[in-house]
């Protein structure tokens, strides 16, 4: 499922991460070289073993990198107190990451007149996938990710809160890679909005 969207003039597609993209990986690395690393190290067996699909932001001649995703499907528990549990559908973003050279960097285009980031216009097309998913393939209606405590208010700015500012006892899946990141949960289509 590829598709691509123009940015500052450039042609931008997401592929599917396969191991010859890995020189693209170290050449355009991001401000977290740990989770660089992961991609490299185990994003095909990750996609091989259902634990995620990993997508890249390329140009059209497949030699500049903009960014990459992993998206995997999760669940968040929701505690109601009464002895019962629901579940509620949802997708994870486990990684999001550009390229140091674009981070904080604004793009010459505008959108309502507002300038933006490179990180928002990749980010965009992150939650329009999923939007595309949840209306043609699957049920979700909440995205989580963990974020470093650097880029919380980037997340917050896209309508992600931490999972304590819910009034429901959400239970959600550890995550080991990094136990400094903050859950954060966007409440995508609950009830039908």
């Amino acid at each position: 499922m590829e598709s691509s969207f123009v940015v500052d003039g450039i042609t931008i597609k997401h592929v599917l991460y396969e191991q010859k993209y890995e020189s693209l990986i170290r050449d355009f690395p991001s401000k977290n070289r740990k989770m660089d690393q992961y991609v490299i190290d185990k994003a095909v067996t990750d996609r091989q073993e259902g634990k995620g699909v990993t997508f890249l932001f390329l140009n059209e001649d497949e030699n500049e990198l903009f960014g990459y995703f992993i998206l995997a499907s999760t669940s968040i528990i929701i505690d109601d107190e009464s002895g019962f549990y629901l579940n509620l559908p949802s997708i994870e973003i486990k990684f999001f990451a550009i390229p140091v050279k674009y981070s904080g960097k604004r793009c010459k285009d505008v959108l309502d007149g507002e300038p933006y980031n490179y990180s928002d216009a990749m980010f965009w097309q992150v939650l329009s996938r999923i939007d595309t998913y949840s209306e043609e393939i699957l049920g979700i209606e909440a995205i989580l990710l963990r974020s470093t405590p650097e880029a919380e208010y980037f997340y917050n700015r896209h309508g992600f809160h931490h999972y304590d500012n819910f009034k429901q006892n959400l239970i959600i899946a550890d995550d080991k890679f990094d136990v400094s990141c903050i859950p954060l949960i966007h409440l995508f289509k609950v009830n039908g909005s």
